[in-house]
């Protein structure tokens, strides 16, 4: 039977109020937050054991990357990111 996933993303919110992932996300053009929103997407639904890259790479001591690629501009983003709030089930939240 299939693990019944579903991720719930959050950004971090600094004690100065400042939401630096949400700012750089709100910054891009639509083609890129298309991309950002099917890799989102397809990692919402699935088992942390198949977040691998390209979508994904640990970086060492709980900090991670989520990647996505726009090809029409040729560039790859990252959003960097680790597994919190600590004891709940599927939630990653990005730093920047």
């Amino acid at each position: 039977m299939a693990e019944d996933v579903q991720w719930t993303f959050y950004g971090y919110c600094t004690q100065a109020g400042t939401r630096d992932a949400q700012d750089w996300f709100d910054k891009l053009s639509d083609e890129e937050k298309d991309e950002a929103r099917d890799t989102l997407g397809y990692l919402r639904r699935i088992p942390i054991r198949l977040w691998c890259e390209p979508e994904f790479k640990p970086l060492g001591s709980g900090l991670s990357e989520i990647r996505f690629k726009v090809n029409t501009l040729k560039r790859i983003y990252r959003i960097y990111g680790f597994f919190w709030p600590s004891g709940q089930r599927y939630s990653y939240t990005f730093l920047h």
